[in-house]
């Protein structure tokens, strides 16, 4: 090629070009993987706010909420259930000879012996202060019994500072009803009935 062939000006322009196209793909590379990234963050912030709001922020199980939306999902599919409800003996006691903090190493010890003790599709979750509840499939026999593992094994356990506690329960068959709120308000019956008949016991309502 002749130098009055070569064109200063089309060569400066077509090497200005490719220098564009590389710094406009590199600007595309860098906001995609920050638009990467950012939707990183929002799938971890949405993950953490579904986890605070099904779950009771101290004992780390499913809270009051998330139960009741189980229990709909049982009734919607017409499943024969158990509801168990727990309740610490005398918590009052606890809180105000060893203080609140003790208070609540004791609740999040109690989740902890529970959750060990029950099937793995059973919902477990605090239904307010020390009262505890469970949805549970099985035979009544079975039911009782599991209830009856967990009882002793809540009674058997010396917690930190505190010692021993018991616990006392209420169970009740979704058989017959309609309406499962009702399942639980038969389960609460039985777990005044436990109370009242010297706690540290199960007591079913059929």
């Amino acid at each position: 090629m002749k130098f009055d062939d070569f064109d200063i000006k089309e060569y400066i322009d077509l090497k200005a070009t490719e220098y564009d196209y590389r710094l406009h793909n590199e600007f595309l590379r860098d906001i995609i993987d920050k638009f990467v990234d950012l939707n990183k963050e929002l799938q971890n912030a949405l993950e953490t706010v579904t986890y605070m709001s099904i779950t009771d922020p101290l004992t780390k199980i499913y809270n009051r909420a998330k139960f009741t939306e189980e229990l709909t999902k049982f009734q919607e599919k017409k499943q024969d259930i158990y509801i168990i409800m727990l309740d610490i003996d005398h918590f009052k006691r606890v809180n105000d000879t060893y203080g609140h903090d003790s208070g609540d190493y004791v609740l999040k010890k109690l989740c902890e012996l529970v959750n060990v003790s029950i099937k793995d599709d059973w919902i477990f979750a605090r239904w307010g202060g020390e009262e505890f509840i469970i949805i549970a499939q099985g035979d009544e026999e079975e039911i009782i019994s599991e209830a009856e593992i967990i009882r002793k094994r809540i009674m058997n356990f010396t917690f930190d500072k505190v010692g021993k506690i018991t616990s006392s329960f209420g169970i009740a068959s979704s058989k017959g009803i309609e309406e499962y709120e009702k399942v639980i308000k038969k389960a609460d019956l039985a777990l005044y009935d436990s109370k009242e008949n010297g706690r540290n016991r199960i007591t079913y309502n059929k």
